[in-house]
């Protein structure tokens, strides 16, 4: 009789001696996961970057839509401001604001909005900030978000208008 044929059995009939695996086994699936991690990590960066880009693009566009829709709404202008404004804010922030009566105040309970890590801001209207007024109508400008992934513009037209572009994917004019 073959010996490697014969598979010990119990009394009912089940098999013995394959009950799991051998820390050899183990010790080489661990470092194969290891390797393998290693490896496709590096890769997703660029993906981890771009979609923190279109994220950042989106948060802002809904702040501005937010902004112009109270400000219709509470029949008082309301801005996104980058730079000398209410609160204090950093490169990655920005401040969400209502006009009470000469003063601005924040309107978001006094916290700056904060950018996905790495995505900078900037403005190309009057005075980095972009108002709206009570029917709903804006100073027009482009908010420009960056990370080393590229380059986002929040487009704000005249009659309020507020749209994305990706300068890579299509003219933003």
């Amino acid at each position: 009789m073959v010996r490697w044929l014969h598979v010990r059995r119990d009394a009912a009939g089940r098999r013995q001696g394959s009950r799991g695996v051998t820390a050899v086994e183990l010790i080489t699936i661990v470092f194969v996961l290891v390797i393998m991690a290693t490896t496709a990590i590096p890769l997703m960066r660029p993906v981890v970057l771009s979609g923190q880009l279109r994220g950042g693009a989106w948060q802002l566009v809904g702040d501005l839509r937010l902004a112009r829709q109270m400000a219709v709404t509470t029949q008082k202008r309301h801005r996104i401001c980058l730079s000398n404004c209410t609160l204090t804010v950093a490169s990655e922030c920005y401040s969400f604001e209502r006009e009470e009566g000469a003063n601005w105040v924040s309107a978001a309970g006094g916290a700056a909005a904060r950018l996905p890590p790495g995505v900078t801001v900037s403005v190309n209207t009057t005075g980095s900030k972009l108002t709206f007024d009570e029917k709903g109508m804006a100073n027009p400008g482009t908010f420009t978000l960056q990370n080393l992934s590229g380059t986002y513009n929040v487009i704000i037209g005249v009659t309020g208008r507020v749209r994305v572009c990706n300068p890579a994917l299509e003219s933003c004019s």
